[in-house]
């Protein structure tokens, strides 16, 4: 993302500017992060404690999850 972003304001394309962003939008930035991050760690130590036959479907509720999230958040709903 560095490199991108980098390649971007080079380019001329984007010009990023951090301070533009508020103290509640950094928050949820970090926080978004800091939630993703605790997930994957949970997903492994499920997959160390549990046979991934077991917890396979469980995965599949992902996509109804990403689905309904990106309903909700974006108001958009598309097939195929």
């Amino acid at each position: 993302m560095v490199a991108l972003s980098f390649g971007l304001h080079v380019s001329g394309l984007s010009t990023p500017d951090p301070g533009a962003r508020t103290t509640s939008a950094w928050a949820l930035i970090l926080g978004s992060g800091l939630l993703a991050a605790a997930s994957y760690v949970l997903i492994a130590e499920a997959f160390r404690h549990a046979e991934a036959g077991l917890l396979a479907p469980i995965q599949y509720l992902e996509i109804i999850g990403a689905t309904a999230a990106g309903f909700l958040v974006f108001e958009t709903f598309q097939i195929g």
